[in-house]
């Protein structure tokens, strides 16, 4: 019976050096240094968002955008170190009495071989909807997020 119990606690023991081999061997890439390259801390989540008014001319950027000539407002979103993998976007338009007109969600995909880096882009349709016809002008509201995590807020001028 204790022949059984020492066979026990070698195998223990065994397993838990060997565990402790796992980690000591992953805290040392950790250091300073990854062969030759020195292994760089992550960098923060990073994003910007340009709003402008889409016309068969182009894209034209600003802040404050009238009725009258505001035909779709596009929302670009670039992000910068964004870990790897799969994640959700989400920017909620909010209506100038803080009501969430739309929701629009976008996934996309950060590869292990790319630089953190995306750019989307979300048209929100303004000439012809009840945007205009009911004369919603005021500050508009864009809350944008990443895998349900706020990540910034910007707003936009509609004037009638």
């Amino acid at each position: 019976m204790q022949h059984r119990h020492i066979q026990s606690e070698r195998a223990w023991l065994s397993a838990a050096l060997a565990c402790i081999g796992v980690l000591a061997a992953g805290c040392g890439q950790m250091g300073t240094t990854s062969g030759d390259q020195p292994v760089l801390p992550a960098q923060p989540l990073s994003v910007a968002v340009q709003v402008c008014n889409t016309t068969p001319d182009g894209c034209a950027a600003g802040a404050s955008y009238s009725l009258a000539t505001l035909r779709d407002l596009a929302i670009n979103v670039s992000w910068e170190n964004v870990p790897v993998g799969t994640h959700l976007q989400t920017i909620e338009i909010l209506d100038p009495s803080g009501w969430v007109y739309q929701a629009r969600t976008q996934a996309f995909a950060i590869p292990e071989d790319w630089d953190g880096s995306a750019k989307t882009t979300e048209t929100v349709p303004v000439s012809g909807t009840w945007i205009v016809t009911r004369r919603r002008a005021g500050t508009w509201t864009l809350r944008v997020s990443l895998d349900s995590q706020a990540a910034v807020t910007q707003t936009v001028q509609i004037d009638p």
